[in-house]
């Protein structure tokens, strides 16, 4: 290899050197969470959050709960079993796991009112689990009378039936029936009069239910 050759070369490595040297770079990375803007300025490139974005917090993941169902009544006092329960619409068996929200609830229970209600359905305890607890509140019944003559079956028109209800926090006061009536179920006490005959006196009790409850008895003549 000549000289030329050498100088040669030494020049070209030079001049890749200062090239490397002039046109260098920089990098300086941002937040990786969050959205980035680079910028140019001379010899250096900067990446760092756009201030203009914000970053786009995380969506909490509900996980559905099983529905359960609490149904209380006002008579008899404790749990019931419905006929029916339906959520937006479509029925809704007990147990079904459903996506914690808002939802319209619709109760249906033979004898009581039905009962539509907008329930938000959350799993507070962290159980999996979401009760449904209502209160249904009773229809009033019809009463009707079939009262008789206990020696020839003829049917008798009373003089008079009152009904007392019976239990604790009864606000009614005693009533006269007519033929028909319509009652709030519960426990009462009849009493039946008509003259000539032994007046009588009874504790029933009116359960929760769309037939009518019939008064059927015998009365002696006196």
């Amino acid at each position: 290899m000549n000289l030329m050759k050498v100088k040669t070369i030494l020049v070209l490595c030079i001049l890749g050197i200062c090239f490397l040297i002039g046109c260098k770079q920089t990098v300086v990375i941002g937040d990786e969470k969050a959205p980035i803007v680079s910028e140019n300025s001379g010899d250096s490139v900067t990446i760092r959050p756009n201030p203009g974005v914000s970053p786009q917090p995380s969506i909490p993941i509900s996980n559905p709960v099983r529905v359960i169902f609490q149904i209380r009544a006002e008579f008899p006092s404790g749990s019931v079993t419905p006929d029916r329960v339906s959520m937006n619409g479509q029925v809704l068996q007990e147990n079904t796991s459903v996506t914690p929200g808002t939802y319209n609830f619709a109760i249906e229970k033979r004898g009581y009112e039905p009962l539509s209600q907008e329930i938000n359905v959350q799993d507070s305890d962290y159980d999996g689990i979401f009760e449904l607890n209502v209160l249904l509140k009773t229809k009033q019944r019809i009463v009707v009378f079939d009262i008789r003559d206990v020696k020839t079956n003829a049917v008798l028109a009373p003089d008079q039936v009152t009904m007392m209800p019976l239990g604790e926090g009864t606000q009614e006061q005693k009533s006269i029936l007519s033929d028909p009536s319509y009652v709030k179920p519960g426990r009462a006490k009849i009493v039946i009069q008509k003259q000539g005959y032994a007046p009588i006196s009874e504790d029933i009790l009116i359960d929760p239910d769309e037939d009518p409850y019939v008064l059927h008895y015998q009365m002696t003549p006196q």
